[in-house]
């Protein structure tokens, strides 16, 4: 079963809490701030994920996880590209706030406010790990300012262009020991060109044989190619 989203349950739900909040004491409320894991799968489609529909069971695992969650069934990306979608996501401000910075800045703003530093101002722990060329802490050739790691603690970088097993296991580990409640934010590549499915799902969704060259090495082009040459742009 997918939840949708109601107001007035949350609302409820919301007044409870804060009921129950208010009759603890400072150290009790403490102890019940809830930990918070902000999971971001980059360039993932929701046309092709089984929890939105689509026919092929690609996300038995996230269907799993609804069961007892929220799902948003109208919710959409607020840019085509990495740099203004991820500041959107994390400042909840609208992406053209970030098209007037110098060409190669790719950072948030000094003067926005991110949900990193919110909750850290709350008592929480703040941890990243991300796998991405872009939202990183420190200065690479896609990123020149780098720049996401302000409000974090740990904004672990070592597992740049590696496997989602990679963001997992140090993501674990940095919660593990964890004294607060803490914030984490995972930011996970596989889905990204170029892609490569993992050895095991090669011929999850097809027949086992030979694939060509371009397919094991995850590159588009040559498919792009052809979709143009007959003129068809869907």
């Amino acid at each position: 079963m997918l939840h949708r989203l109601r107001h007035a349950p949350c609302a409820v739900a919301l007044v409870s809490a804060l009921a129950l909040l208010a009759a603890c004491s400072p150290r009790e409320a403490e102890r019940a701030k809830p930990n918070v894991v902000f999971i971001l799968v980059d360039t993932t489609r929701a046309d092709r994920l089984s929890l939105y529909g689509y026919p092929r069971s690609t996300t038995p695992h996230l269907e799993q996880l609804a069961e007892s969650g929220v799902v948003f069934e109208s919710a959409r990306s607020q840019a085509a590209c990495t740099f203004p979608s991820v500041n959107s996501l994390l400042t909840s401000r609208a992406p053209h706030r970030f098209l007037d910075q110098p060409l190669g800045d790719w950072s948030i703003p000094e003067s926005l406010p991110s949900i990193a530093e919110i909750l850290r101002e709350h008592g929480y722990a703040t941890y990243a790990v991300s796998a991405s060329t872009v939202v990183r802490a420190t200065p690479s050739r896609q990123n020149q300012t780098g720049g996401y790691g302000r409000g974090f603690d740990v904004f672990d970088e070592r597992c740049e262009g590696q496997p989602g097993k990679c963001v997992s296991q140090r993501g674990l580990a940095l919660i593990q020991r964890s004294p607060r409640p803490y914030f984490l934010y995972l930011h996970y590549m596989d889905p990204h060109h170029p892609y490569a499915a993992p050895g095991s799902f090669r011929h999850h969704f097809a027949h086992p044989r030979p694939l060509p060259r371009h397919v094991r090495d995850g590159d588009p082009k040559p498919l792009l190619e052809s979709v143009y040459k007959r003129g068809e742009r869907k």
